[in-house]
């Protein structure tokens, strides 16, 4: 079983059911499963995005090593409209589950996966032959500006972005030069400290859209769950254009 960077055993408890908080601009639907911090679904409607909760589940549970459950039913809990632009991966969604006190064993989880994502992440690209390879079909530009078309691209920017999200909570650490995981523990260790002094009561307003720090978890690990399986595309096309022969898959996108 994979182990975080504090040397704890990252395990899941098993769930039959699962709930989903669902969001859409009506040009597209994101849906996130509330058990399972990061897991997201997406779709250009709600159906299509459910059809897809089962192999979530699977692929998260996978990813942890962790036995995915047996059957796997759903209950969507809450919908919102949204101004983000959703069919662009963009998201605004304050789910139900990132509101109220979060007990100190449930916060602990949550960092765990941090550290779990940031060291799966470091690994899918650590082997990485042609990290500047831009992939034609992620040239252009999106809500944020210019897509990120080649794997380091798609680094910077997640490294990049977590800086934004700790800025939500008021957070506003100097640029750090440590590896990838070396960065998430140190934004780890920030973390810890707002939860012990506010836990995760306080809520913030930003441009209209409502943070907590539950929520800036969260976002951590869905940002590096979408554009690790954007890295992982990218590897999968090299290797069809014999750029590559293999390459290492940790979020189980291409082993289903």
């Amino acid at each position: 079983m994979p182990q975080d960077s504090f040397g704890n055993k990252v395990s899941l408890q098993t769930y039959s059911s699962f709930s989903i908080g669902v969001e859409t601009n009506d040009k597209g639907f994101i849906g996130f499963i509330n058990e399972l911090p990061g897991a997201f679904v997406r779709g250009l409607t709600e159906e299509e995005a459910l059809e897809k909760v089962a192999l979530e589940v699977r692929r998260y549970y996978r990813w942890l090593d962790n036995d995915p459950p047996e059957t796997v039913s759903i209950d969507v809990t809450q919908r919102i409209f949204s101004l983000a632009v959703v069919e662009d991966g963009d998201t605004q969604i304050l789910l139900n589950a990132d509101k109220g006190e979060c007990d100190r064993g449930e916060f602990d989880f949550w960092l765990s996966l941090l550290m779990q994502s940031a060291e799966t992440f470091e690994h899918l690209i650590e082997k990485v032959k042609h990290p500047g390879w831009v992939d034609p079909s992620r040239a252009g530009s999106c809500f944020y500006g210019l897509r990120p078309a080649s794997i380091r691209d798609i680094n910077n920017h997640v490294r990049r972005t977590q800086y934004y999200y700790l800025s939500r909570l008021g957070l506003y650490p100097e640029q750090s030069l440590s590896s990838f995981s070396g960065q998430r523990r140190e934004f780890v260790d920030l973390l810890r400290g707002f939860y012990i002094e506010n836990n995760n009561r306080p809520m913030f307003n930003h441009e209209r859209e409502y943070w907590t720090l539950k929520k800036v978890l969260r976002r951590f690990l869905w940002h590096d769950r979408i554009h690790g399986k954007s890295i992982t595309k990218i590897l999968s096309k090299q290797k069809r254009l014999g750029l590559i022969d293999v390459f290492n898959d940790p979020l189980y996108y291409y082993a289903d």
